[in-house]
């Protein structure tokens, strides 16, 4: 049985939301420091994985030292709802969802 939970994420501005609601297979968010492209990355990411059962994706950064501080903090923390997720393998940054998808993190 599929967990009942509500997505954490809600955008916050017009451009966001744009992001969020593209079904283009190439997309691009930029921005300066604190414009929420890592949070609205993750929350896509997610939506995908949760609309295609047995998806795998991809979320990059450019330096994968620092992924644990802050890409995959941001998706663990702040957008995926912890009901969601069946496996997190920390050492290949692999998550593991209900429905069979899964997301690694790498750099």
């Amino acid at each position: 049985m599929e967990p009942k939970v509500e997505l954490i994420f809600e955008p916050v501005n017009k451009q966001q939301d744009g992001f969020m609601s593209s079904l283009a297979s190439r997309l691009l968010f930029s921005g300066a420091f604190g414009a929420g492209k890592t949070v609205v990355l993750c929350a896509k990411g997610l939506k995908l994985s949760q609309d295609y059962p047995g998806n795998f994706g991809l979320i990059c950064r450019k330096v994968r030292a620092t992924l644990g501080q802050t890409t995959l903090k941001t998706f663990l923390e702040l957008v995926c709802p912890k009901e969601l997720i069946t496996d997190y393998n920390k050492s290949e940054g692999l998550v593991t969802l209900h429905n069979g998808s899964q997301i690694l993190f790498g750099g």
